[in-house]
């Protein structure tokens, strides 16, 4: 079914037109597109194909509307369309209702011409212009054709969960075992699906709370004297009741032969040290939540700064988030408040029992008749929750990473006017999550609406028959009565053990993925290796025989053979096409990545055997878009080198040109706000290289530090690269394509099919001829050839 969207004046017929397509192998696509009156005045209108018939929106009739073998009737129709009809009427109702279905639009618009049509394309594209309804229903095509989809915007798992190429609802951007579409003619690898999460038990999130010994047994016997007090009191009550059932009208005084108001003053008494108890637990067990949980994220944030490229590339910066919020504090929960009321739960479950056994065996043992059931459901119930919270989480890693993406960059969004598009992505993610949380609350609903029918039903069992055993004299009014509250009592924390139970199975399924990322092994590890000689600043750099492909792209490679030497105190510029490879070079010397073959050297030593970090506090970067962190102008700067002090940051942004810094009010305190938005491109530009020279680096990287400036600031910050070119204690390394960037360069290296290509002075390397003066020509467009590659 392909649709048009046709700029029209809108009417509303209250007519619906109805295409259906089957193909030649059983799979059909219904679509439903009615005109209504909006503001825009848009409408879609739909192309006729291989059947199109039209009929009243009220039609009740019995008449058929047949393609080939498939029988449709319009009442169904109706029926189908009348729920999403009168939501879409409702803008609304349109953006928040989580179980509408994703409604989206042919991006080609190309008539179908013929039939049969074995796999109609669905890219799923959103227009904020689009206020007319059209539904689709795709079921799966049984030629095995999957269609196309663009894969930033996920299915709705409502309408595809029947179908086989949607079978994992916890990341809806990529059905389950599908690759990414990469096309093998381009060399690239295509990423395997993620490995099965690993299977986490209860003692191996103890482990996240070593140290925490002493808190854990202070809660436990403060837990202990609390229950107990509280499971005395159905004994206290039965006591109370056959002493009250044998007294005269006058009263009586005793109670267990105590006098009975000393026995109510002594009661009190115990019921005050019960509170205490438990305002000492739920205060120790609160403490000792948040402090695991603060240690946990440390931790992980922590770990998360040691892991190398290779990681980062495959990891979505939104999930890591949600791994170091969300999941941290379930997992810190089931650690303590979750396993504080589980142990509770255990003590009152335990003692009710004894103190059942203890009043009347007879009854006792009709009530273990309904343990076995409510304890077998009781591990399915927590094994499906365990495997339902570990997709629960990673649906809301995909919510957080798609509402921080969106929300760093919403200027963008709103000057395309994606807003509405971005709301009905958001919604899709929700919608996912919804469906999830509905799951989990089905499957509590039965679980605990079980047990509770079971619980009232033994209740109501042991009336019965503890009614025949009171009027037989085998027990007391008062054993019957503090029976029945031992009951309630095992009961209810048989129930709040499954509960407990239900959460640790939770705090699980979180710990699987803070796991895998607690064991993530980095192949460049930033704290070992030798230490780095102090000479290192007068080093020749040398790229012997260097191979490089990125992880996630192991068959694209980037560079092979290459090699090339850097001298101390050179300017060095290094130049390619847009894809070269000119920013892995950097990559490669700061060591994020290290090289598929050859060898990186220093002075005849492999820099891959120096300590990471050690190696790096030689360097300094400025970037094409220079990163500012949230903070004053001076913490930027001091950035590079905390223990600077003021003359040395002042000493850097002069010779950075950051003169500008004195005509803000605040001077060094100016706020720079998010990512420096505060700041114009060029500022933010010479503060990064500010930063850069506070370390008085031995080696200075500039990464494309002008592309992204206008014509003014560009002039400004070259000014202030060439005066940092004049320093030879300092080696530079350019990597640029603009000509005033690299025309004053000691060596100029052209980097193509992964080798060095050419290198020379600009002179040397600007003659006709040159794959350099190729570049050039066309930087300058005085050629109408293609750019090279």
């Amino acid at each position: 079914m392909v649709v048009d969207l046709i700029r029209k004046n809108a009417v509303h017929p209250r007519r619906f037109q109805c295409q259906f397509l089957l193909n030649n192998v059983g799979s059909f696509q219904v679509n439903f597109c009615s005109k209504i009156s909006v503001p825009t005045k848009y409408s879609l209108l739909s192309h006729a194909s291989f059947v199109t018939q039209s009929f009243p929106a009220s039609s009740h009739s019995k008449e058929s509307f047949q393609s080939k073998d498939s029988i449709i009737s319009p009442k169904n129709l109706y029926r189908m369309f009348s729920v999403h009809h009168h939501a879409f009427m409702n803008p609304t109702l349109r953006t928040s209702l989580p179980f509408l279905p994703r409604y989206p639009l042919q991006s080609s618009f190309q008539p179908i011409k013929h039939f049969p049509y074995p796999s109609l394309p669905s890219y799923g594209i959103y227009s904020p212009f689009v206020p007319t309804t059209c539904i689709r229903y795709n079921s799966t095509l049984s030629s095995g054709s999957k269609g196309l989809r663009n894969p930033n915007i996920p299915p709705n798992p409502k309408i595809h969960r029947s179908q086989n190429s949607f079978s994992n609802p916890s990341n809806p951007s990529r059905p389950e075992g599908q690759k990414q579409s990469i096309s093998q003619s381009s060399g690239e690898s295509v990423p395997k699906s993620p490995p099965e999460p690993k299977k986490v038990s209860f003692f191996n999130i103890l482990v996240l709370a070593r140290g925490q010994g002493k808190k854990f047994t202070v809660a436990a016997i403060l837990l202990l004297i609390s229950s107990s007090i509280s499971m005395s009191i159905p004994y206290v009550v039965g006591k109370i009741l056959d002493a009250g059932s044998g007294a005269t009208q006058i009263g009586f005084t005793e109670i267990m032969g105590i006098p009975s108001n000393t026995f109510y003053m002594g009661l009190l008494g115990l019921f005050l040290i019960g509170s205490a108890c438990n305002f000492g637990r739920i205060l120790t067990l609160r403490l000792l939540s948040e402090n695991i949980i603060s240690r946990l994220r440390s931790r992980l944030f922590a770990k998360c700064l040691t892991l190398d490229g290779r990681f980062y590339d495959s990891h979505l910066h939104g999930d890591i988030i949600s791994r170091l919020t969300t999941d941290s504090s379930i997992v810190g929960k089931s650690l303590s408040t979750y396993l504080s009321d589980g142990l509770r739960s255990t003590v009152s479950a335990v003692a009710g029992i004894a103190m059942m056994l203890y009043t009347s065996l007879t009854l006792t043992g009709y009530m273990s008749l309904i343990v076995p059931p409510i304890a077998l459901g009781a591990f399915f119930y927590g094994e499906y929750v365990r495997k339902l919270s570990r997709r629960t989480q990673d649906a809301l890693g995909d919510l957080t990473r798609v509402s921080e993406e969106k929300l760093a960059n919403v200027r963008t969004t709103q000057a395309f006017l994606g807003e509405r598009q971005e709301v009905h992505r958001y919604n899709n993610y929700i919608r996912n999550l919804f469906n999830l949380a509905r799951k989990e609350a089905l499957a509590s609903g039965m679980f605990f609406g079980t047990t509770g029918f079971f619980g009232n039903a033994t209740v109501i069992a042991i009336l019965a028959l503890g009614g025949k055993m009171v009027a037989t004299g085998d027990i007391t009014v008062g054993q019957l009565s503090s029976f029945l509250l031992y009951t309630v009592y095992a009961g209810g924390s048989i129930i709040g053990l499954s509960g407990c139970f239900t959460d640790i199975m939770k705090g699980l399924g979180a710990a699987s993925r803070l796991f895998d990322l607690l064991d993530s092994v980095p192949q460049i590890t930033p704290t070992t290796g030798t230490p780095v000689p102090n000479s290192i600043r007068n080093s020749v750099l040398t790229f012997e025989n260097v191979g490089f492909a990125y992880p996630t792209r192991p068959k694209s490679t980037i560079f092979k053979d290459l090699s090339f030497e850097i001298q101390p105190g050179m300017n060095i510029a290094i130049v390619a096409a847009s894809g070269g490879g000119k920013s892995t070079l950097s990559q490669l010397l700061l060591r994020f990545y290290n090289p598929v073959s050859g060898r990186i050297l220093a002075n005849g030593t492999d820099i891959s055997t120096f300590n990471v970090q050690q190696w790096r506090r030689h360097f300094g970067v400025v970037g094409q878009e220079p990163v500012l962190f949230t903070g004053t102008i001076r913490d930027n700067i001091s950035y590079g080198n905390q223990n600077a002090t003021q003359e040395e940051i002042e000493a850097a942004a002069l010779r950075a040109d950051c003169g500008f810094i004195y005509s803000f009010p605040d001077t060094w305190d100016t706020q720079v706000g998010m990512r420096g938005l505060q700041l114009s491109g060029g500022q933010k530009q010479r503060i990064a290289i500010a930063r850069a020279l506070l370390r008085t680096p031995a080696f200075l990287i500039l990464d494309e530090a002008t592309s992204a400036l206008d014509g003014e600031a560009e002039v400004m910050v070259n000014r202030t690269i060439q005066s940092l070119m004049q320093n030879r204690n300092m080696t530079t390394i350019t990597i640029a394509h603009k000509l005033a960037t690299i025309r004053s360069a000691d060596l100029i290296l052209v980097v193509a099919e992964g080798k060095i290509l050419e290198k020379g002075k600009f002179d040397e390397l600007s003659q006709p001829g040159t794959y350099f003066y190729r570049l050039i020509k066309w930087q300058l467009g005085r050629t109408d050839d293609v750019a090279p590659r």
